[in-house]
């Protein structure tokens, strides 16, 4: 279980932890089960973070957003951007599946990778900008319960999915897990969410994320089956992306249409 965590840990953020753990099937199972917990974990010193620069210094909102979007993309070294921007490329290269698979794999970064990330920034920047300026609980709920259901949606896809390609990052994992391991990290997810909405005044948020993530994951699991063939790593990490966007702009949307 230990190892599992600390694999977790060491893959998917850029906490130093040297020490190489061994790519066994025990660990990996647990790695995934750990990813929402992770999640909780990074968006816990993130809303910290808002906490301690809102309450104790004099910097604006709009520094104060700009920071915690740089956390949030430099706690985890832009791996899941990476697959945001290769998917990017890969559609709008409006090739066949093959070719969109070729083109994922080339490390160069094209013309429409670089505006895609652009305006993923852009809007996710206005979405945090606007609620951190406004609401202090819908902030809570963005930083504490998104992170944790956009992990859970990654993980119920490695597992369930179908794959675009038998080689790569999602495949290696997909290779070594179970169908028990989804109805762990689900369980994990319940629990984590269950004690967010206890310990704050977010309950009717977070079944509005909940549900909201229950049509993204569909929505975007027919468009990688439709266009790629199925996932992958990079697809996942879109997933992921595109995934906390969309949550965020949810929020965006209860701060004008019911919190007004």
């Amino acid at each position: 279980m230990l190892s599992g965590f600390l694999l977790c840990i060491q893959f998917f953020t850029v906490i130093p932890y040297k020490k190489e753990i061994p790519w066994e099937r025990k660990a990996i199972q647990w790695c995934l089960v750990f990813f929402p917990i992770v999640g909780l974990f990074i968006g816990l010193i993130g809303f910290l973070q808002y906490w301690l620069l809102i309450t104790y210094t004099p910097f604006p909102v709009v520094f104060i957003s700009l920071w915690i979007l740089f956390y949030f993309i430099a706690i985890t070294g832009g791996l899941h951007i990476d697959g945001w921007m290769d998917c990017s490329d890969a559609f709008f290269s409006y090739r066949d599946k093959e070719k969109r698979l070729q083109i994922m794999d080339d490390p160069r970064v094209g013309s429409f990778a670089v505006l895609s990330v652009i305006f993923l920034l852009a809007f996710r920047f206005l979405f945090l900008y606007e609620i951190l300026n406004t609401s202090f609980i819908l902030t809570a709920a963005g930083m504490l319960v998104i992170p944790v259901l956009t992990r859970g949606m990654v993980v119920y896809s490695l597992v369930n999915g179908k794959l675009s390609k038998h080689t790569g990052l999602a495949a290696a994992f997909q290779k070594e897990v179970k169908y028990k391991t989804v109805m762990w990290s689900s369980l994990v997810v319940i629990l984590l969410l269950s004690m967010i909405t206890i310990s704050l005044p977010i309950s009717f948020y977070s079944v509005t994320l909940v549900c909201a993530a229950l049509l993204f994951h569909t929505v975007f699991y027919s468009f990688c089956l439709k266009q790629f063939g199925g996932i992958n790593g990079d697809t996942l990490g879109a997933l992921l992306e595109g995934g906390e966007n969309f949550l965020w702009f949810i929020l965006w949307l209860l701060l004008y249409f019911v919190m007004v």
